[in-house]
């Protein structure tokens, strides 16, 4: 009556496989999703200097003046992974970047940097889509 409690080394090392399996299969996803999220918020501070943008010129009738502090917006966001450009302003126009740094520029060569101009004409500097990048 010798009954052997415990698993067998054959059903760990099965065990252990199935987990490499599995996190192979979900490390890469993860890593896309994290991705993702940083274009999201990337195209809202966008979104929101461009809309600072435009009640500084409702006030100043210019855009000529602006900038990140006079609008009160902070140069990096998301952890450092993206920053806020004005790369060029007049009386009437501007456009405005989102550049990835650090692993989000090594990660996101698709898509890169996101522009946006006063007409809310957007484009982005990488060698994907405009569409999807700006939709992902």
């Amino acid at each position: 009556m010798n009954k052997k409690i415990g698993f067998s080394l054959l059903e760990l090392l099965i065990v252990l496989c199935i987990m490499g399996i599995l996190t192979a299969i979900a490390i890469p996803n993860y890593s896309s999703y994290i991705m993702r999220e940083k274009r999201y918020e990337a195209q809202a501070m966008l979104l929101r200097l461009s809309s600072g943008l435009e009640n500084y010129y409702i006030q100043n009738n210019s855009y000529a003046d602006a900038t990140l502090e006079k609008l009160e917006l902070t140069e990096k966001f998301s952890h450092d992974q993206y920053q806020l450009i004005i790369s060029s302003l007049t009386d009437n126009s501007f456009i405005i970047t989102a550049k990835p740094l650090g692993q989000q520029a090594e990660r996101d060569t698709q898509c890169e940097s996101f522009i946006l101009n006063e007409t809310n004409q957007r484009s982005i500097s990488g060698t994907g889509d405009s569409k999807d990048c700006w939709s992902a």
